[in-house]
């Protein structure tokens, strides 16, 4: 393994990254992180793809090392240049996540069904509800980009399919390309480039040979979202019809370009983190006897790694980074 040089970098807070850090470059490197073994080559491939533009040291393959250890980090150099970099390191970790979850509860369910009445502490391997990552972005042609690589990730190599994935295109994609507006500034044109629509929501769910898109919240592994599609789901208190049971148990949040939330409604994504790890209101959902201890206790909070990137830091960034980001193992 080689090394990254630092200046790569720009967090904000005390991330303990070292002076410098080991860069991925072999499968092996990977597995030693806890990488699933089915998406192994796919991340060696893509790793090729970002060298052969060019890109001799992907900012990815120092980042991975760091959260794959489940810490929390805010990164603030994200640019136009390395956000699709980003983007596949986002759908690297969040599929490797919900695969090896679904792997263990599909191994303890065997388990279980051989000896019922063998239940030990090591079976408890669930949350209250299904959903376990949670990814918010700011518009929909962001939200494109990521599902994309997602699929590109989780269906290497098989013989797959996605469920909704025309609806998808329909919903997501580009749709017609308008002319940029050469009176605003470059930033502002690549910004809101594409489907810019801030009011969405998507349920992605894993199965042995399928992705599904628009799953039901409940059924889903992964939910996709923006803050303001986010809180009408939620609701606020008073509100005949709200919902907010599954994100209970969520144990990745990534907010992604959470600059363009500052000129957003930065409320609107704090009222959704209030909401966050809280104990259910309804039981259907859930199977108390394969929660985890410590969501029985409340805790969950404090097991959940907060992934937070943006072009640049603020005040508002750092304090949300401060008070949200409490995981037990540190950033």
């Amino acid at each position: 393994m080689t090394n990254v040089p630092h200046t790569l970098y720009r967090i904000q807070k005390s991330s303990y990254i070292s002076d410098t850090v080991s860069e991925i470059k072999t499968s092996t490197d990977l597995s030693n992180l806890g990488i699933d073994t089915t998406l192994v080559n796919q991340w060696t491939n893509i790793t090729k793809q970002i060298q052969s533009k060019g890109i001799t040291k992907p900012v990815s393959s120092a980042i991975l090392p760091y959260i794959a250890t489940g810490k929390d980090l805010l990164f603030t150099d994200s640019t136009f240049e390395n956000q699709a970099e980003l983007l596949k390191l986002l759908a690297l970790h969040s599929v490797n996540h919900a695969l090896k979850t679904r792997k263990t509860v599909l191994k303890n369910n065997s388990k279980l069904s051989a000896d019922p009445d063998g239940l030990v502490d090591d079976m408890k391997d669930q949350g209250f509800t299904r959903p376990k990552i949670l990814l918010l972005f700011p518009f929909r042609n962001v939200a494109h980009k990521f599902v994309h690589q997602v699929l590109k990730i989780a269906l290497t190599g098989s013989k797959k399919q996605v469920s909704n994935k025309k609806r998808f295109e329909d919903e997501y994609g580009p749709g017609e390309v308008e002319k940029p507006n050469l009176s605003k500034s470059l930033t502002y044109q690549k910004t809101f480039l594409g489907n810019n629509d801030d009011f969405f929501t998507l349920g992605v769910a894993f199965a042995k040979n399928s992705v599904k898109l628009y799953t039901d919240f409940y059924n889903s592994d992964l939910i996709v979202a923006s803050p303001l599609g986010l809180r009408s789901v939620v609701g606020a208190p008073g509100d005949k019809e709200r919902d907010y049971d599954f994100l209970s148990s969520i144990e990745v949040l990534s907010l992604f370009m959470s600059d363009v939330f500052l000129m957003q409604n930065w409320e609107h994504l704090i009222h959704c983190l209030e909401y966050l790890n809280l104990q259910p209101t309804s039981p259907q959902h859930t199977d108390f006897s394969r929660v985890k201890k410590w969501a029985l206790e409340g805790h969950g909070r404090h097991y959940r790694q907060n992934l937070v990137f943006s072009s640049q830091g603020s005040a508002q960034i750092s304090a949300l980074f401060g008070k949200e980001c409490v995981s037990q193992r540190g950033w």
